[in-house]
């Protein structure tokens, strides 16, 4: 069972479990939680992706550096290429307004005023999926001297290259992968080179000749790549991120040489807050490694306190979910710490579907918990609960027919059955569609025929098809049978229902008594 259910709306008979009415507004939260979910909530309600992330109020107590929330969300939601815009220059042949917009994004990352790190989400859409391969290949024919295009398909090659090593470790990788991706890797290095020839303030080529040749574990050319870029740029978020993660003692490096990068980015953040992202890194992989080799618990306490230092969405997220497996749990900072993250990206399935939760079940917001847990679903089709929550939400904003395909598919997992089958019977009544609130409730009462509630819930399926007589009684005897009375609620509804059933009881006494 699920926490014994988690709906709270229509006028059916409840689960003892199930919340009897919604509550005012956040009412049992402290001031902090409340002032931030309503400031969040009104956030929540923009359409544009960039007005809605500045509008975000910042977690509470934080000391981020000045500007690092704004900085971030024009980051994230400046308008920036798509494939789509690629794919429409090249249809048009007009390669040159592809050129014309990577040089002017080039340039605001050179600029004091207005200045940017936009070029960077340009170079961010190119993958190892079909459609960038065969997009950079046309970009690279129609203009083979463009250090842009150059460097979007040495960026397609390095995904190519991840994707032929897979995901093993080295020593349970198979020699031919490690040999195709090496060849990826040489094709994406040369072309690097070339945009580098061509462009010589290009750091995407840097960072992409610095992450392909930490993964073929060419040092010296990783070396050469990352301090050639320090000399354009020695505060570029991107380059410096891609060095911090090389740094870590997984891959070679060492926490000395992390904090000394660290240190070395600080005295540039007054002018470029998004280098915060980069900073904290050394306690992020720290954390990291020892909650999985120590305890999240142990942690957390290291990671609990980075989130006052960096708005990073994955270091919110961390918390968030790490908190899960300490208790006690503070749910209301939980829940802040997801929305914090979730004001910058949605995140992982497992983040989404927590948020989604959080805002259903400790909120009591369940159309604000609807579109994490549409994406929760999106991202993992296969995850019962995710869809048992998504319905629960549907049913308690006012659509309770809407909630019936997802709890459908949470039927498939035998911890959700139960109490999907009792809540989609609910919903359905609630929809005025009786006949299949019966086909659910006869499910549930042949599947579990000791759930009292459910026989209950019978008895207002039957009277609502119209049915008042014996079989109702039936149904109400078998929940008398079946109920638990250490539940105040099912303790009432045994009392109303013998009342009931003495009546019942009475007439036909009396009834049989008649000559």
């Amino acid at each position: 069972m699920v926490s014994g259910g988690c709906a709270w709306a229509g006028a059916s008979p409840a689960r003892g479990a199930d919340v009897p009415a919604r509550p005012p507004l956040y009412a049992d939260a402290p001031d902090v939680v409340r002032t931030f979910l309503v400031a969040a909530k009104r956030a929540e309600a923009l359409h544009d992706p960039l007005a809605r992330c500045l509008a975000y109020p910042d977690y509470p107590g934080n000391a981020w550096p000045k500007g690092l929330a704004e900085a971030y969300c024009h980051y994230l939601f400046d308008p920036s290429v798509t494939l789509a815009m690629v794919r429409q220059a090249l249809d048009s042949h007009a390669a040159d307004s592809l050129e014309a917009r990577f040089r002017a994004d080039l340039e605001r990352h050179f600029v004091k005023d207005r200045f940017s790190e936009i070029i960077h989400r340009d170079f961010a859409v190119f993958d190892a999926s079909q459609a960038s391969g065969q997009l950079t290949q046309r970009w690279l024919e129609q203009a083979p001297h463009s250090a842009y295009a150059l460097t979007a398909r040495g960026i397609y090659f390095g995904h190519m290259g991840m994707k032929a090593r897979g995901g093993a470790w080295a020593k349970d990788t198979p020699p031919e992968n490690m040999q195709r991706m090496s060849e990826f890797m040489a094709r994406a290095i040369d072309l690097f080179q070339q945009a580098i020839r061509i462009e010589p303030r290009l750091l995407d080529a840097y960072v992409g000749l610095e992450d392909v040749a930490n993964t073929d574990s060419r040092g010296e050319l990783e070396e050469q790549a990352f301090d050639s870029g320090m000399a354009i740029d020695p505060a570029c978020k991107v380059l410096t991120g891609y060095r911090m993660v090389a740094l870590t003692p997984r891959w070679g490096g060492s926490y000395p040489r992390m904090v000394a990068l660290a240190n070395q980015l600080k005295a540039f953040l007054p002018q470029r807050p998004l280098l915060a992202l980069n900073t904290e890194w050394p306690l992020v992989d720290l954390a990291d490694q020892v909650s999985s080799q120590v305890s999240y618990e142990k942690g957390l306490e290291v990671l609990k306190p980075v989130v006052l230092r960096t708005a990073h969405a994955g270091v919110l997220a961390d918390v968030a979910e790490w908190s899960d497996h300490v208790q006690p749990v503070d749910r209301w900072e939980q829940l802040m710490l997801l929305l914090e993250a979730g004001r910058f990206e949605q995140g992982s399935e497992e983040v989404a579907r927590l948020r989604g939760r959080l805002l259903l079940l400790v909120a009591r917001e369940p159309a604000w918990a609807q579109s994490s847990l549409a994406y929760a679903v999106s991202k993992e089709p296969g995850d019962a609960y995710a869809h048992y929550l998504l319905a629960a939400s549907y049913w308690n904003a006012g659509d309770p027919a809407r909630s019936e395909h997802d709890y459908v598919l949470a039927m498939d997992d035998a911890s959700n059955r139960q109490d999907a089958l009792y809540e989609v019977t609910r919903a359905m009544l609630q929809a005025k569609q009786p006949a299949k609130a019966r086909r659910y409730v006869d499910r549930l009462n042949k599947e579990y025929p000791d759930d009292g509630p459910g026989w209950y819930l019978r008895a207002s399926v039957l009277i609502a098809q119209g049915r008042n007589g014996e079989e109702v009684t039936t149904a109400l005897r078998r929940f008398v049978a079946t109920a638990d009375r250490s539940d105040i609620r099912q303790a009432m509804q045994v009392r109303e229902a013998e009342r009931t059933l003495g009546q019942v009881d009475a007439f036909m006494k009396r009834m049989k008594a008649k000559p």
